[in-house]
Parts: C-alpha cells; structure tokens; sequence
C-alpha cells in the first residue's frame, strides 16, 4: 500500500512518518481519528536505522507518554502474549 492510500484511508491529522508498515489500525480517542502502530515493529524499525534497541525504546517511550498529547497524535501499542489460563478466564480472545 503506498502513502497516498494509507493517508486517504485513514483521513487524519497525524501520521509517524517511515512507520506505515507498523500500522495495525485507526481508533478515535476524544472524538478524533488516531493510528495506531505496533510498538514492537516501530523498534525495528527504528533499530534497522542506526539506533540500538535501547534508544529506540527510550524513543518511543517518550513519544508514548507525552505529558499533552497533540489531538490526532499517533499510539503505539504494546501487543499482548496471554498465557492460557488467563486467556481461557475471558473467553474467546482474539
């Protein structure tokens, strides 16, 4: 998918340039369109560029908990390995 289609099909204010291939998703958060981004895929991405993998968590990490974040401002998300009891605990997760 090039830039010019993920940008129309995700119609909003804030994109992390370089990191369309982490995109997992959109979701609203106060009533704006924000992406979301796999955080785990970021630091490669981050990483295969130059940095180690402490400086691209540190990175993110601050990106991830702005004190203010800007409307529109992309997520990062850190994906979830549940272990069977838990998952089992609350149904059908997927």
């Amino acid at each position: 998918m090039d830039n010019e289609t993920i940008e129309s099909n995700f119609d909003i204010s804030i994109m992390a340039e370089g990191f369309h291939e982490a995109i997992i998703g959109k979701t609203m958060i106060a009533n704006e369109p924000v992406v979301a981004y796999d955080y785990d895929i970021c630091v490669e991405i981050l990483h295969s560029s130059g940095l180690s993998y402490t400086e691209a968590k540190m990175i993110l990490d601050m990106v991830s908990r702005r004190p203010v974040p800007s409307v529109g401002a992309p997520i990062f998300i850190k994906r979830a390995i549940l272990s069977p009891d838990l998952s089992n605990s609350y149904g059908n997760l997927h």
